[in-house]
C-alpha cells in the first residue's frame, strides 16, 4: 500500500499557480503525461520534497517500483521523513527483494506512531527471506501480543512456522487467518499444502476443490489437487490437472516440477524430461527434486543425467 495522499501533497507542494493543473491531469487518469509534466516542474526545483513525494507515487501508480524508490531516495536526501522511509523500505524488501537494503533503511525510522507496526512487520517479512527466523519470529510474537488480529503479520509468522517445517503453527495460523477472512485463497491454498505435509490427503483435495469450483483458474489450486493426485496414485487425473495449472501460468515452476512427477509415474518419459527442463531452468533449486524416487524409472535416461551433472556443477559452485 502507498503512504501518500497526492491531493495533499500538491496542496502543500512549492510551485506557485501548477498544483491544480497538475491534479486535473492525474483525476484524467493519465499518469504517464503527469509524470511529464511535474517531472519538468522537478527540474525547475530539484529539491522540492513534495514534488519528489508525488512523483515518487506516480511511479508506484505507474508499475515501476525503481522510479519510485529513485524519487524516495532523493527525498530521503534532503529531508527525515518516517513515512517515505516506510514506502522506500517497502519497496525495496516487497518489490526489488532488496532484503538487507531494506533492513538498513528501516533503521532510519524514528518514531511514527501510526507506522510502527507496519514498519515492524516489514522488518519481520526480510529477515524471514534471508532465513533469520529466530528474529522474525519474535518480531511477530511481540506484535501479536499487541495485535491478536495483526493479519499481515500472522501471514509472515505462519510462512516462518512453514520455513521452520513447524507445518502445525503454520496450519493454525493459516486456519486463524481463514476466520478472519474466508475468501483468502492465498491461505486457503497454504491450508491445502499444509495438510498434504501432515498426510491429510482427502482434507487437502476438498479444499483444492472448493477453490476450482470458485475459480478454475486458481494455478496454485490445481498443482495442489494434482500433488494430492500423485499421493493417491491417480496419475492420469494428476496429469490433467497439474497441465491446467501450468497452461495457466507457463511461469508456476512448482507446477512443472509436479507434472514432470506424475508423467514419469506414467512412464511418458519424454514429457517428464521435458517438464524437468522447464522446472528447472525457471528455478534451478529445484534441481534437489531430481533425488525424488517419482524419477527412479527416468533415472538412466541420457536426458536426465545431464541435468543430474548439472545439479553437481551447481552444488560444487
Amino acid at each position: 500500500m502507498v503512504n501518500w495522499d497526492i491531493g495533499e501533497r500538491l496542496k502543500n507542494t512549492d510551485f506557485t499557480g501548477k498544483a491544480e493543473e497538475a491534479q486535473k491531469i492525474i483525476d484524467s487518469g493519465d499518469l504517464e503525461k503527469a509524470k511529464l509534466f511535474l517531472g519538468k516542474e522537478l527540474d525547475k526545483k530539484p529539491k522540492s520534497t513534495g514534488l519528489l513525494f508525488v512523483m515518487a507515487g506516480l511511479g508506484e501508480e505507474l508499475g515501476s517500483p525503481l522510479l519510485a524508490w529513485h524519487y524516495y531516495d532523493r527525498f530521503l536526501a534532503i529531508k527525515h521523513d518516517d513515512a517515505v522511509i516506510y514506502n522506500k523500505a517497502r519497496i525495496e524488501i516487497n518489490e526489488l527483494d532488496e532484503f538487507e537494503m531494506g533492513l538498513k533503511t528501516i533503521k532510519l525510522f524514528r518514531d511514527d506512531k501510526e507506522l510502527e507496526q507496519r514498519i515492524q512487520e516489514l522488518k519481520a517479512d526480510a529477515l524471514l527471506n534471508l532465513e533469520k527466523f529466530d528474529e522474525c519470529e519474535k518480531i511477530c510474537k511481540k506484535i501479536m501480543k499487541e495485535d491478536p488480529n495483526a493479519f499481515d503479520c500472522i501471514r509472515i509468522y505462519a510462512d516462518c512456522c512453514y520455513d521452520q517445517e513447524n507445518f502445525h503453527k503454520s496450519f493454525e495460523l493459516n486456519e486463524k487467518i481463514i476466520e478472519m477472512d474466508s475468501t483468502d485463497t492465498e491461505a486457503q491454498n497454504n491450508k491445502a499444502d499444509l495438510l498434504i505435509k501432515l498426510g491429510k490427503y482427502d482434507e487437502a483435495l476438498k479444499i483444492s476443490n472448493d477453490i476450482i469450483s470458485q475459480n478454475s483458474s486458481d494455478e496454485q489450486a490445481l498443482a495442489t489437487k494434482g500433488e494430492v493426485l500423485i499421493k493417491k496414485s491417480q496419475f492420469d487425473d494428476a496429469i490433467i490437472s497439474l497441465q491446467n495449472s501450468v497452461l495457466i501460468d507457463s511461469t508456476y515452476d512448482d507446477g512443472w516440477i509436479l507434472l514432470a512427477k506424475a508423467q514419469a509415474h506414467q512412464n511418458l518419459i519424454d514429457d517428464a524430461l521435458d517438464s524437468l527442463l522447464i522446472a528447472t531452468s525457471l528455478a534451478p533449486e529445484l534441481l534437489d527434486e531430481l533425488k525424488d524416487n517419482s524419477f527412479d524409472n527416468i533415472r538412466n535416461h541420457e536426458r536426465f543425467q545431464r541435468l543430474i551433472s548439472k545439479q553437481s556443477e551447481t552444488g560444487s559452485s
